[in-house]
């Protein structure tokens, strides 16, 4: 919708509140009244409408009375939707895509009597809701939530659509990956790191208060970031090989090259017989 067109139906309709927001709201509160039960004020409408009422029996109303419906824009000048209509069927339904997205008051009243209701404002939207996906974009690369300004997504990316509806707002945006539904982070960010890798369409739904849909789509494909592959690294200690000396210093069998020699010798004896014979004669002394 061109922003001229929405500024003027917004300046419309705000002086359209302000105008319906004098009349009258009557209620069936004794005999020989009427009452409006199924819409209240501010409520938002869209596609047909039960228009439905409560009525007492008194002056100028019993049940074969008729019921005649009137809407307006300005409070002033009434226009006449439905009538003679039965006053105990209780509803009439009323078709708002007959009429211009607005605000306007509704009003229904017992036909020869002065008994009637009026509910005011009521808004009528049956225009669908704009929406556009702003993060990521096609042709973008996303690295962990950082973008080189060029869908290929790795890890996480922030997820951002533009919607509005220039008659009752954007009630809801709801985010899908290949049509199931997905729920962005605190900050707006999803980790498509659990997400096959590959080609998937990501796609938002706005609503609006009246019930009003509308979706975009991108294609985007999708890849584990380096903090999904440490995140599945495994967190328990592999251990450490056991150790062949049973935890012995192997120092400890080492000559020490500062100490006595004899002290490196072995304690017992290992079992090899001496070379030299004990009972070789021993040199005598000389003259």
């Amino acid at each position: 919708m061109p922003a001229t067109k929405a500024r003027k139906i917004g300046w419309g309709v705000l002086f359209s509140v302000l105008a319906l927001s004098t009349v009258p709201a009557i209620g069936a509160t004794s005999p020989g009244s009427i009452t409006i039960t199924s819409l209240a004020a501010h409520d938002y409408l869209s596609d047909s409408v039960d228009v439905e009422w409560a009525w007492k029996r008194g002056d100028k109303v019993s049940s074969s009375s008729l019921v005649h419906v009137y809407v307006t824009t300005n409070g002033y000048v009434w226009n006449r939707i439905a009538a003679n209509i039965p006053i105990r069927s209780g509803v009439f339904t009323w078709d708002t895509t007959s009429v211009d997205d607005y605000a306007y008051a509704i009003k229904v009243r017992v036909k020869h009597s002065p008994a009637y209701s009026v509910v005011s404002p009521l808004f009528v939207d049956n225009g669908d809701p704009e929406v556009r996906i702003t993060s990521p974009t096609a042709s973008q690369i996303v690295v962990e939530g950082q973008s080189p300004d060029t869908a290929v997504i790795v890890g996480s990316a922030l997820l951002a659509a533009d919607a509005r509806d220039e008659m009752s707002g954007i009630a809801s945006l709801v985010w899908y990956l290949d049509g199931d539904e997905i729920t962005p982070n605190a900050d707006g960010s999803y980790d498509f790191s659990e997400a096959t890798p590959g080609s998937h369409e990501l796609s938002v739904v706005a609503a609006d208060f009246a019930g009003n849909e509308s979706s975009a789509s991108i294609q985007v494909f999708t890849t584990p970031g380096p903090n999904y592959a440490a995140s599945k690294a495994p967190s328990e200690d592999p251990g450490v090989p056991e150790d062949p000396t049973g935890g012995a210093d192997p120092t400890e069998s080492l000559p020490d090259p500062d100490g006595d020699p004899a002290e490196n010798l072995p304690d017992e004896d290992p079992g090899v017989e001496n070379p030299v014979p004990s009972d070789l004669p021993t040199a005598l002394p000389t003259p």
